[in-house]
């Protein structure tokens, strides 16, 4: 191999090496912001069964 050509590819790495390190870097620096989930989302709402099946609708 000549010269040229594994100096080429010492610096196509090295470059690609520095590009993943920037990337990573810029990654791990972005942090998401906590979500906000609304109180009435954790709590349980009316049970299934609290009409029972069969009977006329109200309405």
């Amino acid at each position: 191999m000549s010269n040229d050509l594994t100096s080429g590819r010492r610096r196509f790495l090295q470059r690609g090496a520095l590009l993943g390190a920037a990337a990573a870097g810029a990654a791990t620096a972005a942090r998401a912001e906590p979500l906000t989930v609304a109180p009435w989302t954790r709590a349980p709402g009316e049970p299934v069964l609290w009409h029972a099946y069969g009977q006329p609708s109200p309405f």
